[in-house]
């Protein structure tokens, strides 16, 4: 056994008499009774095609402390592998085995997560692709300035107007805010994908709202309505 692995002084995660799922491996474990660090009378089913379920005597739950993958050492057991309906299936008994339970990459795929990644990593470091860096950077730049463009647009559109009823503003509102986050979550996938480059990112999309925005503070600075058409329900 390596250096780096080392046995589990709890049972972990694993409660004795219940089904016990495992999110990342997708198994579930049922063990019967627990001795300390040793798991008495195991099943373990695997999904995936062809499917497996292994019973097993005896087990013990190890962990690397380097990648944080988690083994069931099983022993005396049985494993049956094969495809659900189909009525054939493989039977092969051991004295010994070792069962995965949790990937051995979790540690590299919780590296390349970008958006638990903090924003000076981001920076100065290779995770992900640059346009994946880029549109995961520019979307959090994002969130402070749709801020101050939303309070624009919620100062101009706060005066109601009397020939458009009192909710006109209201809906006006909403749409825009779902505009904004939409056209900007697509923005942020268009980077991603290399389809606008960095440079021009989601800039534009800011700099369209600030200018209506901006319009639409002209007017109401004026006195002029925001929008310059009728409804069939405004007062004459």
């Amino acid at each position: 056994m390596s250096r780096h692995v080392a046995e589990r002084k709890d049972i972990g995660w694993i409660s004795q008499g219940a089904f016990n799922s495992s999110r990342r491996s997708g198994s579930v474990v049922y063990v019967e009774q627990t001795d300390g660090t040793v798991l008495h009378n195991i099943f373990v089913e695997q999904g995936g095609t062809p499917g497996r379920v292994i019973v097993a005597a005896k087990g013990r739950q190890f962990k690397d402390v380097a990648t944080g993958e988690e083994t069931l050492q099983l022993s005396r057991g049985v494993s049956y592998e094969g495809t659900a309906g189909s009525g054939e299936y493989r039977t092969v008994e051991f004295d010994s085995y070792r069962l995965r339970i949790t990937p051995a990459t979790r540690a590299a795929r919780k590296k390349d997560n970008l958006q638990a990644a903090a924003t000076g990593k981001l920076l100065r470091s290779d995770i992900g692709t640059a346009a994946t860096r880029q549109a995961e950077l520019q979307g959090r730049i994002s969130k402070p300035i749709m801020v101050f463009v939303l309070a624009a647009f919620a100062l101009a559109l706060s005066y109601t107007e009397p020939r458009r009823g009192r909710f006109f503003n209201l809906f006006v509102s909403v749409v825009f805010f779902f505009l904004y986050m939409n056209v900007t979550g697509i923005g942020k996938t268009l980077i991603r994908d290399g389809r606008i480059p960095p440079a021009v990112g989601l800039w534009w999309i800011h700099l369209l709202f600030i200018a209506v925005a901006s319009w639409f503070l002209c007017r109401r600075h004026l006195g002029k309505p925001l929008l310059s058409i009728s409804l069939p329900w405004g007062r004459p």
